[in-house]
């Protein structure tokens, strides 16, 4: 899931220097996760085909609660900019917190504690 350091990197930069062109760019990325890549509006797969369709791959649950943290960041940056507005900021959001709470709950291993992901037939966190 590369977009997220992409992401990270353009709302580091526009917390201090506050430049239209990388809010823009900020947005669009964002717009890009929310829209385009949660899937099912739940969970989000790390690689996907031209017309944006997932391709197959197991789903990384620590890599979509890191997502879902990083995509609200970006969301209270874009805010304070008034790159979006607040029902855009509202609408993104509610769609953040059904994938974290999914890989909150479905990423949970009770047998050996914490957040795992399935790996060729083993479990690595």
């Amino acid at each position: 899931m590369l977009l997220c350091p992409t992401l990270a990197s353009h709302k580091t930069y526009l917390t201090p220097y506050q430049e239209a062109t990388v809010s823009e760019r900020l947005k669009e990325l964002t717009d890009i996760l929310i829209n385009k890549m949660v899937v099912n509006g739940s969970y989000v797969f790390p690689n996907y085909d031209l017309n944006w369709q997932p391709l197959p791959a197991d789903i990384s649950y620590g890599h979509n609660i890191e997502a879902a943290w990083l995509v609200a960041d970006a969301i209270d940056t874009l805010s304070s900019a008034g790159t979006i507005n607040g029902s855009t900021a509202a609408q993104w959001k509610s769609k953040l917190v059904a994938t974290g709470s999914y890989a909150a709950a479905a990423g949970y291993d009770p047998q050996y504690s914490g957040e795992c992901f399935p790996c060729k037939g083993m479990r690595a966190w």
